[in-house]
């Protein structure tokens, strides 16, 4: 169960540099797919979102914040740009760190596999659009591969997050 787990984590990770390979094997697209990556990612916190209240496998004080969390998250950047600087949270480690923390709950279920693509779905986009808007792209991506994996194993670890 313990290979399965680590072994779902990085496949949930690997979606990261999935984007990067992506993007940079396709640069010329990236200008123009931009704002697609936010649209992508905004549909897959949906999924997210619609998995998690289908599943009911969370506790009502885990489930709420979470989805409260991930709607913040789709809040579009060109909005936080001009109205709250300090609101910056789809760049932020809170969704990797969320992502984890469905990961360990979700381990010992049949939801598992569908969170561990789900995120890895999520990289895809993400990455690629770290890629498109930033120089330091190796930095932000490393950190958020470093934080998913991490959380991931402290939340395995853990016993409480275990026995959700």
């Amino acid at each position: 169960m313990a290979l399965q787990y680590f072994l779902g984590l990085i496949l949930a990770a690997s979606g990261l540099v999935a984007g990067v390979i992506i993007s940079l094997l396709a640069k010329e697209e990236l200008k123009a797919g931009k704002k697609y990556f936010l649209w992508l990612e905004d549909i897959i916190l949906l999924v997210f979102i619609y998995f998690i209240w289908q599943k009911d496998f969370l506790s009502p004080l885990f489930f709420w914040p979470i989805v409260a969390i991930l709607l913040l998250t789709m809040i579009h950047p060109s909005w936080t740009e001009k109205h709250a600087k300090w609101f910056k949270l789809r760049n932020s480690l809170t969704p990797y760190f969320l992502f984890a923390f469905l990961l360990a709950t979700t381990s010992k279920s049949p939801s598992f596999e569908v969170f561990t693509t789900l995120t890895f779905l999520w990289g895809i986009p993400a990455a690629s659009r770290w890629v498109a808007i930033s120089k330091k792209w190796k930095y932000h991506v490393g950190v958020k591969i470093v934080a998913l994996i991490g959380f991931g194993t402290l939340f395995w670890f853990l016993p409480f997050f275990s026995f959700l």
